[in-house]
């Protein structure tokens, strides 16, 4: 049976358009602390949601001594509430929200209806948004947000047009009859330099390796991995699994007996999987991937040998723990491409090594040689490319080629392995996951101690009572 093709009005082709035309601009998707907000994405939509709730008188409060108008005002609340919708929109009916109906006469909590929510995120992001400004300022921070703006404007006129309106027209409609577009720069230019210089201290890493490394030993367990061995016997299956894990327990001598006993207590279809000695191995296993029960007796004081019989709830199982060891990971994870040549290759290892050495060297000239020669079927729709490994996590010849020495972006070598010859380029080289996980988490920790102290100093207060969530019965009922 064929569908009913549905004819668009002439509304919906327009609102089609401009949703097109904003997707595909570059600034889509943007993290903005601490909300996660599309840009530049709903600003100019044509969703009749974006005036619903308001009446433009004379909005405006005040950031610290800062009056924000009522353009600035209801710029930011557009933004907060499409960016809400887009986020959530799989979830709003489940919510019980209606975003054709008016804000004001639905309840987002026991205290608040859904307008005040939303008055309360625009105030806070605009609170948060002057303090950045501030912050550029203090810091002497620059950023060229002429381009930028350029680019909104284009956008701006491109969807003006679209609606049958000029310029002057849509932005009161869009942004209350006070709106101009003079107004509306000034707000354009302030967020883009607000978020350049979130962006800046974000990736600004003040720390020290001293101080990373102290860090580190105060906080050991949430950066340090294990090595262990186990063992599961099902309970749907075996009556006595309690039993048979104590059993298992006892005879464990060591970790190769370990091993053994895996053979032996598997059922038959497993005991040859067993064989491989790696098959009951978790290695560079971290706090966070493990559940309590492992957590717990992994994590605290252990000794080589030491063993345990844990219930797994979710797996109904008993299973028999062997621990190994405890350390830091660090070594530096790498990103590769790679050449795998076999018996049948087109062309030898020593021809290929010297083609690659009359070459220019770059990563673009060995992606060249990974389409024409290479057989790892693996890899070759990625161009031969391997990201983020580390230590222990490649077949052992790669493993040892890359920490044999200090490896740098650039160099190249060849490798024999059981399946072939591999020829390896290093494209990325990062430091360690531990350190580069302790140094967002101190950035973090030292960036909300800052935005909450400088929230202290830019206040929102509300002279003339245009912010509901704000009276005194609300305050704070988030």
């Amino acid at each position: 049976m064929s569908r009913l093709k549905i004819r668009k009005t002439n509304y919906e082709k327009k609102k089609e358009k401009v949703e097109n035309l904003i997707k595909a601009h570059e600034y889509k998707k943007m993290i903005y602390y601490p909300l996660l907000l599309s840009f530049i994405l709903f600003l100019v939509l044509i969703i009749p949601i974006i005036n619903q709730g308001i009446n433009y008188k004379n909005i405006f409060f005040k950031v610290g001594n800062i009056q924000i108008s009522e353009t600035e005002y209801n710029y930011y609340r557009n933004y907060i509430v499409n960016s809400w919708i887009d986020n959530n929109e799989e979830k709003i009916k489940e919510i019980g929200l209606d975003i054709n109906k008016d804000f004001n006469k639905q309840q987002y909590n026991d205290y608040w209806t859904w307008e005040e929510y939303f008055e309360y995120q625009t105030a806070n992001l605009i609170q948060q948004t002057k303090i950045f400004i501030n912050g550029a300022k203090e810091k002497q921070f620059k950023f060229n947000t002429e381009k930028k703006y350029k680019e909104f404007k284009n956008q701006l006129n491109e969807a003006a047009k679209l609606m049958n309106m000029n310029l002057t027209t849509y932005i009161k409609d869009r942004f209350g009859e006070k709106a101009t577009i003079n107004e509306l720069e000034k707000i354009i230019k302030e967020q883009y330099l607000a978020f350049a210089f979130y962006e800046e201290e974000k990736k600004e890493d003040k720390l020290n390796e001293q101080e990373l490394n102290d860090y580190y030993y105060e906080n050991s367990a949430d950066y340090d991995s294990v090595d262990y061995r186990y063992f599961s016997i099902s309970a749907d299956e075996y009556q006595d699994a309690k039993q048979l894990a104590d059993k298992f327990e006892l005879e464990i001598t060591n970790e190769s007996s370990f091993t053994d006993l895996c053979i032996k207590y598997a059922k038959e279809e497993d005991k040859e999987k067993f064989k491989d000695e790696k098959y009951s191995k978790a290695i560079n296993i971290t706090k966070n991937q493990l559940s309590d029960e492992y957590r717990s007796f992994l994590f605290s004081s252990r000794e080589e040998g030491d063993t345990t019989v844990v219930y797994n709830a979710t797996e109904n199982t008993y299973d028999i723990i062997y621990f190994i060891k405890r350390y830091l990971d660090d070594y530096d994870v790498y990103s590769f491409r790679q050449i795998l040549l076999k018996e049948n290759s087109s062309i030898s290892m020593n021809k290929l090594k010297e083609k690659w050495e009359n070459s220019d060297k770059t990563e673009e000239t060995f992606i060249d040689y990974v389409k024409k020669y290479s057989q790892d079927t693996s890899s070759i729709k990625n161009n031969g490319l391997y990201e983020k490994k580390s230590y222990g996590s490649m077949i052992s010849e790669i493993n040892d080629w890359l920490y044999s020495q200090s490896r740098k972006i650039g160099d190249y070598g060849n490798i024999s392995t059981k399946n072939g010859e591999i020829f390896i380029y290093i494209t990325d080289k990062q430091e360690a996951e531990w350190k580069k996980n302790a140094r967002k988490t101190i950035q973090t920790k030292d960036f909300d101690e800052w935005l909450k102290e400088e929230k202290n100093k830019y206040p929102i207060t509300d002279p003339n009572k245009n912010l509901k969530y704000l009276t005194d019965n609300k305050k704070d009922k988030k």
